[in-house]
C-alpha cells in the first residue's frame, strides 16, 4: 500500500504498512522505521534536508525525480547530492507525465551516478495509452491518503467511484474485501500508472487458454 502524504497521520490503523510517497516538506512525526520504504518525490521547492535526514531510519529512503528533457539535468543532479548527504539508496529517474491521460515521448537522461536508477521502460510506457479497458491492481497495492481514505490509486483522486472507503471507519481488509471487482479504465486516466505493469499481467492472464482443453 502506498502513504501518498507530506502531512501528519496514524500508523496505528494499518499495523505494519509496506511504505509511503512524502515530499518531506513537512515536520516529520511519525517513526520511518515502522516504514518498510520511503520515496522522496521531488517538488518545485528545494529538498528539506534536515526533514529526509530523519526519514533515513527507514530501510530503504529513496528519491523519485520526474524527469521532463534536458533542461531538468542540474536539478537531477543536485537531487543526486541531496541523496549522497542523506545517504540515500537510489534516486530513481522516470518521464514527467502530463495530465488527463495524454502520451509523452521524453528520451531519458543520460547521467552517469551510482546512485541513479533510470527506469527506461517507464519512459517507453508514457508514450502508449492502456492496451486494457479494466483496472483492478488496486487491488494489490491499495493507495491510502493522508486522511484515511483508500483510493484505487493518486491519479483519480476524488472521481466518483474510484475512492473505495476510509480506514478511519473500517479495516482495511473489510474495505478490499468489498471493493468492485475493477473500475474502468477512462480516458482521462494517467499513462504509465503505479498499477500498469500489474493491470498489463492481469490482462495477458485473462488472454490465456489451455491447450489442452479447447
Amino acid at each position: 500500500m502506498h502513504l501518498g502524504t507530506d502531512r501528519d497521520f496514524a500508523l496505528e490503523p494499518l499495523g505494519k504498512p509496506q511504505g509511503m510517497f512524502t515530499n518531506a516538506l513537512g515536520t516529520v512525526r511519525y517513526n520511518p522505521a515502522l516504514l518498510r520504504w520511503i520515496r522522496v518525490t521531488m517538488t518545485d521547492k528545494p529538498y528539506k534536508i534536515d526533514n529526509i535526514k530523519r526519514l533515513r531510519d527507514c530501510p530503504v529512503l529513496g528519491f523519485a525525480f520526474n524527469y521532463a528533457g534536458p533542461q531538468d539535468n542540474d536539478y537531477l543532479k543536485k537531487t543526486l547530492e541531496v541523496a549522497d548527504e542523506v545517504g540515500a539508496d537510489y534516486v530513481q529517474a522516470r518521464p514527467a507525465l502530463a495530465f488527463h491521460g495524454r502520451t509523452v515521448d521524453i528520451e531519458p537522461p543520460r547521467i552517469e551516478h551510482p546512485l541513479l536508477y533510470v527506469t527506461d521502460y517507464k519512459f517507453d510506457e508514457a508514450r502508449h495509452r492502456h492496451g486494457y479497458n479494466r483496472c483492478e491492481g488496486y487491488h494489490f497495492v491499495p493507495f491510502i491518503w493522508e486522511d484515511g481514505n483508500v483510493d484505487t490509486c493518486a491519479y483519480m483522486r476524488k472521481h466518483e467511484g474510484h475512492t473505495l472507503g476510509n480506514i478511519n471507519l473500517d479495516s482495511l481488509k473489510d474495505i478490499l474485501d468489498r471493493a468492485p471487482k475493477s473500475v474502468p479504465v477512462k480516458p482521462e486516466c494517467q499513462v504509465c500508472c503505479k498499477l500498469n505493469e500489474i493491470n498489463e499481467k492481469i490482462h495477458r492472464s485473462w488472454q490465456l487458454e489451455d491447450v489442452n482443453f479447447p
